[in-house]
């Protein structure tokens, strides 16, 4: 199968197959023809939620208009919003400032005990990612949408506080609610992706991140707030479970808040790697203060992910880690992105064309 939108979509797969499996780099850069690069709004498909083929031929203009150089290409992400599965227990989404916030659910009593597929939202989230995939096949793919973490989804249908509580407090009620939300989420994942390759996709896709199996970034972003023992006790059984179960699972580590648990999830079996955003006023990437961080998740044979970098931090990061199983994104203006690749190639990262 070959891409509309990006011509060497072949070599770009076999480049992704061999990363996977820790053999090689992948470096994505992301560039406008004309003028400041400017990513596609990401909650564009859900202002035009019941007109997805508005949102396919608003993102083939973006595509038309957009460079994807070396790795990178063109994937559009159909998001309701990062967790969107607490809403299938009686969680209401919240729109505000770019992002999507989630009410809880008062009293346990009020929530579901089970999944009820005839949920709107999930028949809607079902839809959507059909259509798009229809539309999107042989021009661009489209991504698994962002169910969320287990425990981050408990989170939002509890409340941040009352979840604690609930920790604390050992209530079984929370213990019931995990292994529900566990069930339901492989349910929701499997079935996504179902559609997705019924529907022209040749692959698993998901944050720009091409795969030829199941993929997804695991997460529980609620783990800055952890002890160990709470994190070993609710956390790392679903995220063993995940990993048993997701052919290709990367973890999503979000922040200073969680190293104090990098220990156990590196011992995560079939963990393939970790994906580290330093988070908000840390230090950038390229910094010395994550560097025994790199070393460690390297050492351990996992791939390290790190995205959105700062455009002169692309070489430097390739020189002290790139040995094999990194992957480092960026977008930037034309001419800059032209140079670091000239430099690049130059320092036989990259093949020269």
């Amino acid at each position: 199968m070959s891409l509309l939108y990006k011509e060497d979509w072949s070599e770009t797969k076999e480049a992704f197959k061999a990363w996977w499996e820790g053999e090689s780099n992948i470096i994505q850069i992301f560039t406008s023809k004309n003028g400041p690069y400017t990513p596609f709004p990401k909650f564009r498909v859900l202002e035009l939620l019941a007109y997805p083929e508005i949102v396919s031929k608003e993102f083939e203009e973006w595509c038309k208009n957009t460079l994807f150089y070396l790795y990178a290409y063109p994937s559009l992400y159909p998001t309701f919003g990062p967790g969107i599965m607490a809403t299938f227990f009686g969680s209401l989404p919240v729109y505000q400032s770019g992002t999507v916030w989630f009410t809880p659910v008062e009293g346990w009593e009020n929530i579901p005990q089970e999944f009820d597929e005839s949920h709107p939202i999930w028949i809607v989230l079902k839809w959507l990612t059909r259509s798009l995939a229809r539309m999107g096949a042989g021009k661009y793919m489209v991504e698994v949408s962002d169910i969320g973490g287990i425990l981050d989804i408990a989170a939002s249908l509890r409340g941040v506080k009352t979840l604690l509580k609930d920790m604390y407090a050992e209530d079984p009620h929370l213990n019931n609610l995990l292994q529900l939300l566990t069930d339901t989420w492989f349910k929701v994942y499997d079935e996504l992706v179902s559609i997705l390759l019924a529907n022209g996709m040749d692959g698993v896709s998901r944050w720009v991140i091409w795969c030829p199996r199941k993929w997804y970034p695991i997460q529980c972003d609620i783990a800055y707030l952890l002890s160990p023992t709470l994190f070993e006790k609710y956390a790392l059984p679903h995220l063993k479970e995940q990993c048993l179960r997701i052919e290709y699972p990367i973890y999503h580590l979000d922040g200073v808040g969680q190293l104090a648990h990098i220990d156990k999830i590196l011992n995560l079996d079939n963990l393939r790697g970790v994906q580290w955003v330093p988070g908000e006023g840390e230090e950038p990437h390229l910094s010395d203060k994550w560097s025994d961080l790199y070393e460690k998740i390297l050492e351990k044979g996992k791939l390290l992910l790190l995205m959105d970098v700062e455009p002169d931090t692309v070489i430097p990061l390739l020189e002290k880690y790139g040995k094999k199983g990194l992957l480092i994104t960026s977008s930037m203006e034309r001419s800059k992105a032209e140079k670091i690749i000239s430099e690049m190639r130059k320092k036989g990262y990259i093949e020269s064309a």
